[in-house]
């Protein structure tokens, strides 16, 4: 099938540029599909996110492990539509930067996962002193990344498979 792309905005509010938003999905009706988690739902009615907030909801505070159950139950919600091969994980401050079309194009030429990662040796001194809050995890398991991600149905599945959140709860900046 082609290519159909889950938006999923982990927000405060509505977007900051709701007309690129708005002109970027018309690109390519049909192929795209919004879910918003913001921390002020309220401040979406009548912008781009209007009508799209999932179910779930969690109180969110910056650095702390509720952007990572909000963020879980987008994926959760959006997997449940099982048109989707892809999702990715934006906030309110992402902008398009290039066109619908294109990205669509590019991801039935390479539809794999996009991540960068740093492993534990490549990770920064920050990184490397948190780990010790779980000890749970062993050191050759350790990946940091941003929390911004584009994944496939299959990497997206996997991720959304088995919650971790308990065991990263005591991580400074978890998210």
């Amino acid at each position: 099938p082609p290519p159909r792309l889950g938006l999923l905005f982990l927000t405060r509010g509505d977007v900051h540029h709701p007309e690129l938003w708005r002109d970027f999905v018309a690109e390519a009706p049909g192929r795209v599909s919004v879910f918003s988690h913001a921390k002020f739902p309220a401040q979406t009615s009548g912008g781009f996110l209007d009508g799209t907030g999932i179910r779930e909801r969690f109180a969110t505070e910056w650095g702390d492990i509720s952007l990572v159950k909000a963020s879980r139950a987008l994926l959760l919600e959006a997997l449940e539509d099982e048109c989707l091969t892809h999702f990715v994980l934006l906030s309110e401050s992402c902008v398009p930067v290039r066109p619908l079309p294109e990205i669509l194009r590019r991801l039935e030429l390479d539809p794999r996962p996009q991540f960068r990662f740093r492993t534990l040796e490549e990770a920064s001194a920050r990184h490397v002193s948190r780990i010790g809050a779980v000890p749970e995890v062993p050191r050759g398991c350790w990946r940091f990344q941003s929390q911004w991600w584009l994944m496939d149905r299959v990497a997206a599945t996997f991720a959304a498979g088995v919650d971790f959140t308990e065991i990263l709860s005591g991580m400074f900046a978890a998210d």
